[in-house]
């Protein structure tokens, strides 16, 4: 138990400032997902893009990580084809709290993907077109 608020205010320094020097805190982005952190959401401080991450991993799987620009109302997707290639994905939270981006499905045409859930999105572009999370 603390008698002081001086663990709030080193939270809420570093989300103001996304990170706290002093002790040393990230804030990574706002709790998005509705039960616990899943197992492929990656907070890579070192490696904004989540490529240094990727390289040895096999092809077929991905990441989720932060946003590198509004951390606020957005995901990244990292990923790799079947052919080793890597590539990224914005998925964006909409006004009404939808999550939505537009997805390359495995016959080359773009597909909008949409759900009030972020979990159920990745299913829908990743699990459910055979890749593997790291």
């Amino acid at each position: 138990y603390h008698f002081t608020n001086e663990s709030d205010e080193m939270l809420i320094n570093a989300k103001k400032l996304g990170y706290n020097d002093e002790t040393g805190i990230h804030y990574v982005c706002p709790y998005f997902f509705k039960n616990k952190i899943p197992k492929y959401f990656h907070f890579l401080p070192n490696d904004k893009y989540g490529l240094k991450f990727m390289e040895n991993k096999d092809p077929m799987t991905f990441i989720l990580r932060r946003s590198n620009s509004d951390i606020n109302n957005s995901l990244s997707l990292t990923y790799k084809d079947e052919e080793s290639n890597v590539y990224q994905l914005k998925i964006r939270k909409t006004s009404d709290n939808i999550w939505y981006t537009n997805w390359e499905n495995e016959d080359g045409d773009s597909e909008d993907v949409s759900d009030s859930n972020i979990e159920n999105l990745i299913k829908k572009i990743m699990i459910d077109n055979d890749y593997k999370f790291n």
